[in-house]
Order: C-alpha cells, then structure tokens, then sequence
C-alpha cells in the first residue's frame, strides 16, 4: 500500500491529490504530474555523469508522486526527470541542446506535456549541473521570457573545477565501448573532457556564465556541496559568478539519494522545498 493510501486508511482528513509518474523509458525522461488541477509550474531534475533520470534521485520520483503534496508548496509543482546517455553523449552541449527541447515543449504544452508551463525551477547532480549553467548561457534556445520564469537554479555536488575521475571517466567509457562497438562511432565519453580540472570546457563555461550574467536577470544560483564529497575533493573550488553556497553532510552520490521512510528529514526535501516557495 501506498503511503498516500496508508493516510487515507488511517483517516487523514486532508484534501487527497491526485498524481500520476509517466515514465518514457525509451526517451529517458519521467513526468509526475497532477491529475485533479492544473499546475503551471514545473521542477526539473538533470542527473550526473553515468546516472539515470529516476535512479540517480533515489525515492523522489515516488515522494513526490504519494507524499510531497501533503505540504507546501510542492502541490502547486509538476516535476520533470531529465535523462541522458551519457557513454553515446557526443558533447556536453549535446546534453544541453536536448534539455532546451525539453523545456520548450514544456512552456508551450508540446509532446509529453498536456498543458503549457509557466514557471520553471531547475535542479541538477554533478555533470547535470554544468549541462544546466550552460543552458542558462545559451539564451538563443530558451522559451521567451525564460529568464523571468526561471525561479530557482539548485545545483547538487557540481563540479565548479571538475574532478580529479574525469580521466578514470573517460577510461570506463572506453571500456564500456569495447562491449558496444556501435558507441565508437558516435564519439562516446567526450563528455567527460567537461569535468576536467582545469580543463578548456570547465574554463570557457565559467567565463561564459560571468558574462551572461552581466545582463540577464537570472535568480542567484545554490550550489549544495557534500561534506564528504571524494569525487570533487574535499572543500571544492571557488564560487563561480555571484553563486550561494551550502555544505551539507554525505557524499557525492549519497546526497541525492532520497528514501521514501525518511522524506520528512531529507536534505533534498528541504532544499527542493525551499526552491519552491
């Protein structure tokens, strides 16, 4: 039994909301979406590097399908789950040019989307945050008025100066070719090269956004980083162009994954929360 329905059977008096999770496998992206209201705002969620659009956030797909809406504001909320292929991912921008479309399907009600969305917040892990930056760059693929819509930018574990496993990345994709030669021909893994210290990406990207930032009127960017996050190293970098910073406990992967039984104490709970409001 649901925890939506194990409220209703111990007789919760609240209103009940009605959701439903539409999951495109083949298009590696999830909806949760209500069913009994129309909602104009939509969360979206950008995974990590080698993560998927559900599993990388642990339970959240499902708190916020059966539990979330028992509070404010996540009832007012759709939430869209993201994916990507990372090993068959030609670019980083490749990445981003597919989170535009999705976006702009979402505003004007286009593909998965019953209805047009007018406000957006957006919340990504590890490489899914630089895949987001960029998109703040790239304003010629926005829907109009974008940056006025854009509510929140959350961004988990992101590597501001890349990790020190971006070779080790780009050796596991290798390794994971030789098991699908077909990924060969697309230029597999060169996505890694983002994530390189130092590197000519993560440099660009920075400068980039400073200078997009000059003149579009975007909401300031948090940066929640893990404590004992071994993948970036510990401490981090520094703050790129007018972000927030928040340390929080766990590591890199852990501090994303949401439990269903501990939702009402999660970090991601109260970091989505407060996005939101």
């Amino acid at each position: 039994m649901s925890a939506r329905m194990d409220k209703i059977a111990s007789g919760f008096q609240g209103e009940v909301c009605m959701r439903i999770l539409i999951d495109r496998q083949e298009q590696q992206c999830a909806l949760v979406m209500r069913t009994d209201q129309t909602n104009k705002k939509l969360a979206v969620f950008v995974h990590g590097f080698g993560g998927t659009h559900l599993t990388t956030w642990g339970d959240l797909a499902s708190c916020l399908e059966q539990i979330a809406d028992d509070e404010a504001p996540f009832g007012d909320w759709d939430y869209l789950f993201f994916g990507y292929d990372t090993p068959s991912a030609p670019s980083l921008m490749s990445i981003t040019r597919r989170l535009e479309t999705w976006i702009q399907d979402a505003a004007e009600g286009d593909g998965i989307f019953p209805h047009a969305y007018e406000r957006f917040a957006l919340f990504g892990h590890s490489l899914g945050t630089l895949a987001i930056r960029q998109l703040l760059c790239s304003t010629i693929g926005h829907p109009i008025r974008f940056n006025e819509s854009l509510q929140a930018v959350v961004l988990f574990a992101s590597p501001v100066d890349g990790s020190w496993l971006a070779k080790w990345a780009s050796w596991s994709g290798f390794l994971d070719m030789i098991s699908k030669p077909h990924l060969l021909l697309s230029g597999a893994n060169k996505v890694a090269a983002a994530l390189e210290p130092g590197g000519p990406l993560i440099d660009m990207l920075r400068t980039w956004y400073a200078t997009i930032r000059s003149y579009v009127n975007y909401p300031q960017v948090l940066i929640v980083q893990g404590s004992d996050d071994a993948v970036l190293g510990y401490g981090t970098g520094e703050k790129w162009e007018d972000d927030r910073r928040k340390e929080v406990s766990g590591g890199h992967i852990a501090m994303t994954k949401v439990k269903t039984t501990d939702w009402h104490q999660s970090v991601m709970r109260d970091r989505i929360k407060a996005a939101l409001l």
